[in-house]
């Protein structure tokens, strides 16, 4: 009789299934970022197109069905709306799937701990005010917080893939010292980051994007007069440039750390590179009167700053002690590991 296989046969066979499922889950963290990052850019268009009623005022079936008709003067409206709706379905099984696997293989990492209910969390949670926007309609100020939410929401689960990514080893370099000022800097320009980007979105929300109507001058003026809807733009915009300057003064800071901090070192000058380029592509919002393009690149970029911004924030944590064995550990592995003699 063929003898069976012998425990070391056996470890070898489940590490080299570990293995591939390990860059099967990897796969599936930065699929998972990308899709969020494709309803973030759908909300977008639906809020740029006017087709947030596309599908009436009914949630989550459309116009009370499961598939709509595609016909009338509202086709157009309908299909931007629903083609949103049907991408949360996927992404949000995506997501489910990316938590419990990474509960299951890194589940005592402490990122992995929080990061896994937040991308649950802010999934549910955005999905739920963008249902309740539809079925009571609200103001500017909630519907700003409803972009607020989806950012956050794309912000975990890009962290989520960042983590898996790193977590062979590359990520000790968090746990090189840094100086305090510089945690200080990073995590407060990601948190007027927010702010900011929260206050663009009420400006949208509020109607108020075109009350100035050239850029970077308002109205012809440096300070314009403060009449119905300027207030919020003009302030949108001196936010934006306070943004510019608390991003180059956290470059400057993570130059002078270079040597010992160079993963800081080049994702601030990413986040300096992508506010630059979202300022000039918010001047384009205005120029083109609020042309689709260049609201989708402006929602785009903002997105991208965001999550690099996070990126930031968690590489200035250092890792847990236990996270020193850079080896996955598994109830399963516990199980199938062979006992000694």
């Amino acid at each position: 009789m063929r003898a069976g296989p012998s425990p070391t046969e056996l470890t070898l066979r489940w590490t080299l299934r570990s293995g591939y499922m390990l860059q099967a889950l990897r796969w599936l963290a930065v699929i998972a970022t990308i899709g969020m990052g494709i309803v973030l850019l759908q909300g977008t268009l639906v809020t740029n197109t006017n087709s947030a009623y596309g599908c009436g005022s009914t949630w989550p079936l459309c116009h009370g069905k499961l598939i709509p008709e595609f016909r009338g003067l509202g086709a157009v409206a309908t299909m931007i709306e629903f083609s949103h709706r049907a991408v949360v379905p996927i992404e949000s099984a995506l997501i489910l799937v990316l938590t419990a696997g990474a509960l299951w293989y890194h589940g005592r990492r402490r990122e992995i701990q929080v990061l896994a209910p937040a991308m649950i969390f802010f999934l549910f949670l955005q999905a739920v005010l963008g249902g309740l926007a539809v079925l009571y309609p609200t103001s500017a100020g909630i519907l700003a917080l409803h972009f607020g939410i989806s950012l956050m929401a794309f912000a975990s689960i890009m962290l989520t893939a960042s983590v898996l990514l790193e977590i062979d080893g590359v990520d000790a370099i968090r746990d090189r010292p840094m100086p305090g000022s510089l945690r200080l800097v990073i995590w407060g320009s990601m948190l007027y980051t927010y702010l900011e980007v929260y206050l663009g979105a009420y400006v949208r929300h509020a109607g108020a994007s075109l009350s100035c109507l050239d850029w970077p001058l308002c109205n012809g003026n440096v300070i314009p007069r403060f009449v119905t809807g300027v207030a919020p733009q003009f302030g949108h915009r001196v936010g934006a440039l306070g943004a510019v300057a608390l991003l180059c003064w956290m470059l400057a800071l993570t130059w002078g750390a270079r040597q010992s901090r160079p993963d800081l070192f080049r994702a601030a000058r990413i986040a300096v590179l992508l506010v630059v380029l979202q300022g000039i592509s918010g001047g384009f919002v205005v120029l083109t009167k609020l042309s689709i393009a260049s609201t989708l690149v402006h929602s785009g970029l903002i997105m991208l700053l965001f999550g690099v911004q996070s990126y930031l924030c968690l590489h200035t944590i250092s890792r847990p002690a236990r996270a020193h064995n850079t080896q996955p550990t598994t109830k399963r592995q516990t199980r199938a590991a062979p006992q000694s003699a």
